[in-house]
């Protein structure tokens, strides 16, 4: 429906439009720890990989993130970094495109497309 009125008021042709197909692509992180601590941070926008994705594998090389290994202190120093990811409590949303898990004990860092069916990794990474 949002396509058509782009269409419409703004005369787009198909190759614009494509450009509005998904105005948001959303994505959870969950980060967990050694403790069995489990945090959530969800961002409304370029979920994807290429997106948050790769936000997040930049600041997982950063030196001051090399030392944490608590979810609540990751939780802190990602808000720090950049204020756009939104910390959760309730746990997932279910709108989300992209689901990132953070495993800060095994130092892992998983992506897992779930708006296909079945979900699909994407990719799965050390740190």
């Amino acid at each position: 429906m949002l396509l058509r009125y782009f269409k419409k008021h703004f005369k787009l042709n198909a190759a614009e439009l494509r450009k509005y197909k998904n105005m948001a692509t959303r994505a959870h992180l969950i980060i967990k720890d050694k403790d069995g601590d489990e945090r959530f941070i969800y961002h409304h926008w370029d979920g994807y990989p290429e997106g948050v994705g790769k936000e997040v594998r930049e600041f997982l090389h950063l030196e001051e993130v090399a030392n944490i290994f608590n979810a609540q202190e990751f939780c802190k120093a990602i808000e720090k970094w950049d204020c756009s990811y939104e910390f959760e409590d309730t746990g997932l949303h279910g709108d989300e495109d992209y689901i990132y898990e953070i495993d800060l004990d095994k130092r892992t860092y998983r992506c897992y497309n779930v708006s296909r069916k079945p979900k699909t990794l994407e990719f799965n990474e050390t740190f």
